[in-house]
């Protein structure tokens, strides 16, 4: 790499640091969390506003895993924790099923919109966001929440009917598989 391309690297991470620290986590940490019941709304517009309240469980455990990882790799910044942790216990506490299974979308309050099927989608993004918050923290709690739930898909996968890369939708012009469930 010559010193120009050298240079020119520098003020790209520059940049995108300044933007992700001066807008993109301000702009979270000012609209996202859900104050009356934790976790984190999502569907906002671009002024902040929510245009709806629910809530998918995939984006709880997406932003758990982003807030812990900016204070574990960008700032030290305590809200980044407290936000990371608003998300992953609203998921353990409100968006678990009966059956050890974790709900797709819920509302604001937890109660169950819609069910991931045989999915796992929301459990791998869980998973992650109490591993990095127990790298954040050093509170095994969450480590070990991380290991259980991961447990329990490894389990399910291993019993389930359904193959690691079930087909998609109809068959048009050629056969397609779904790759995000084994490459999570």
């Amino acid at each position: 790499m010559t010193k120009r391309q050298e240079e020119k690297l520098k003020q790209y991470k520059e940049r995108f640091l300044s933007e992700l620290r001066d807008k993109v986590m301000p702009f979270w940490l000012e609209n996202g969390p859900d104050r009356e019941y934790g976790g984190i709304l999502h569907c906002l517009d671009a002024d902040g506003s929510p245009f709806s309240l629910d809530k998918g469980v995939w984006m709880q455990g997406r932003a758990g895993w982003m807030f812990s990882y900016m204070y574990n790799n960008i700032e030290k910044n305590e809200e980044y924790l407290r936000a990371a942790v608003s998300c992953i216990d609203f998921a353990r506490d409100r968006c678990f099923l009966d059956d050890g299974r974790m709900s797709l979308t819920v509302g604001q309050d937890g109660e169950v919109v819609s069910e991931q099927g045989d999915g796992w989608f929301s459990e791998a993004f869980y998973i992650s966001a109490c591993a990095e918050y127990y790298r954040a923290t050093g509170d095994r709690e969450y480590l070990a929440a991380s290991r259980d739930c991961y447990d329990s898909i490894l389990e399910r996968f291993r019993v389930s009917t359904a193959t690691p890369c079930e087909e998609k939708g109809q068959v048009k012009r050629r056969r397609t598989r779904a790759f995000a469930q084994p490459m999570i």
